[in-house]
């Protein structure tokens, strides 16, 4: 599913099969601050009617901050688009933009760059999702109009 005027591919990432079946929610949200809030409370509430355990849980709510908050600054646009996938022992999450910076997303080995402010959370974002997943990546949709940053999180027998 894609948001109304945008090309934006959906999960799997290049390579994956998508014949796996489960559960998928997607929702597109304005490319705004504020958005990241929202994208955590329907991605708290999805999984709360998913029946998904609570650290699971907490870990996708952290990882769909991160990714859509990397989307809005990063990318530009005016709609991300945040997609849920439950396939038995993986919780897929995924953020679409629609814009492509000169570079890939990746996490920050050294995140602060200001080591006189302890406090500063400036590049830790990716390394929270590496931290938080079994696995993660980006790829370009398939239009090249924009990126999918996605990640994968084990829970259950799948631990």
């Amino acid at each position: 599913m894609t948001a109304p005027g945008s090309a934006m591919t959906s999960w799997p990432p290049p390579g994956r099969d998508s014949s796996i079946g489960g559960r998928q929610y997607t929702f597109a949200l304005p490319a705004r601050a504020e958005s990241v809030a929202h994208a955590r409370s329907r991605t708290r509430a999805r999984l709360t009617r998913w029946n998904i355990d609570e650290e699971t849980r907490h870990s996708a709510v952290q990882v769909i901050s991160e990714l859509a908050a990397q989307a809005v600054i990063q990318a530009g646009g005016d709609t991300i688009l945040c997609e849920l996938g439950d396939h038995g022992l993986r919780l897929h999450v995924a953020v679409h933009d629609q814009g492509v910076g000169p570079n890939s997303p990746r996490a920050n080995p050294n995140p602060n760059p200001n080591p006189e402010s302890e406090w500063n959370e400036s590049g830790c974002g990716l390394l929270i999702v590496q931290t938080l997943s079994a696995s993660w990546g980006t790829h370009a949709t398939a239009s090249g109009s924009g990126r999918v940053v996605w990640a994968e999180l084990p829970y259950g027998a799948g631990l």
